[in-house]
Order: C-alpha cells, then structure tokens, then sequence
C-alpha cells in the first residue's frame, strides 16, 4: 500500500477510503430545531482512521546526518572567524604608528591624541567595553579622568573595534564623546601607562 506523511506520522491506503466513509456515511434526518445523524455503511470511521496512522521515528542514520552537517557548519564558522580575527589584528597593526605598536605589545594598550586634543588610551587586554580611558596631564604626570564606552555592534572581531576607537577619536573627537556612554572616575588614578608620545 502507498504511504502518506504528515507531521512525522505514516497512513496508509486506507485512510483515503476512511474519509470517504466518514463524509458519505453520515445521513442528517430532523427539522431545523432536531436532527438525527446515523451512520450508514461504516459502524466506526473514527475507530478505522486511528488504528491506519502509525508513528514513524527518525532512524540513527537520520540524526548522524543532521549532526554531521552540524559539525562541519561549525567547523566552517569557526575557521572564518579564526580568519577574521587574524586579519583584523594584521588591519589595527598596519594602521598604528611602531611607538602605538611598541606600546600595545608591552602595556596591553595604545596611546590615541583625539583630534580636539584629548588624550586617551584603547586597551586591547580588557574587552571592548569602557576600554577608552581619558587622560589628564597633571603636574605629577598623567592621571585618569574618565573610561568612554563605544563600539559597534557586536559580532565583530576585536581588533576591528579597536581600529574603529581609534579613528573615530583621531578624526572626530566630539562626535565621539556625543555618542559614547561616559563613566568618570570618582578619584584620580595614575595611568597604567607612564608617558604618551
């Protein structure tokens, strides 16, 4: 007998004929305010169309091939983003001057002069929030005054973000401070970092 699925349940042949007995078999007798319904040829069309469905499961097989599209998918995204890191990183590195980059590699930070003529420090060792620290030239050396927090939408690779700081600061220091969540220090704490060039 063909097969038919639906929902993940198998009927056979007979459910064809079921419905045919269940919308033929049924008579109406009465007026508008009784009526009588009376089954004609099938006893029970119900009883017939419940014991023709049968469940079928998926097999090991099924899973095993969803798993290993799974797998490779995950394979696959995770070597994208290996990429993607790998590039970004090489990007902020050819975009930073070699005292930027000197600093980064021994201080987990670089040093940025904003374009109105802040000065600021990107950690990369910290996340990508509240990672902008603002600095103030005191007499006794520069102290931190404020951490900024802008970045752009997650998904991307830090050192992307990163770069973005860094422009933004460099070419539109305002704008910057306009659209980034402030978080000013409550005391006065030495910078990590002795000295900006």
């Amino acid at each position: 007998m063909p097969a038919t699925e639906v929902w993940g349940y198998t009927a056979t042949a007979p459910h064809i004929s079921t419905w045919t007995a269940w919308n033929t078999d049924w008579v109406s007798t009465g007026t508008l305010t009784t009526a009588t319904y009376i089954v004609v040829n099938t006893p029970n069309p119900w009883a017939f169309w419940n014991t023709t469905w049968t469940t079928t499961l998926p097999t090991r097989d099924d899973f095993a091939l969803v798993d290993s599209r799974t797998n490779d998918e995950i394979v696959n995204q995770q070597r994208a983003r290996i990429e993607a890191k790998a590039r970004a990183e090489e990007l902020l590195r050819s975009c930073l001057t070699s005292h930027q980059r000197e600093q980064m590699d021994e201080s987990g930070c670089f040093p940025v002069a904003g374009s109105d003529g802040g000065l600021f420090l990107i950690y990369t060792d910290r996340g990508t929030s509240g990672n902008v620290t603002e600095l103030f030239d005191e007499d006794d050396g520069l102290v931190e005054i404020a951490r900024w927090c802008a970045h752009p939408p997650d998904g991307l690779p830090q050192a992307d973000i990163f770069l973005a700081q860094k422009l933004a600061l460099e070419t539109d220091e305002m704008n910057f401070r306009l659209v980034a969540n402030c978080h000013w220090s409550r005391e006065r704490r030495s910078a990590r970092m002795p000295e900006v060039a």
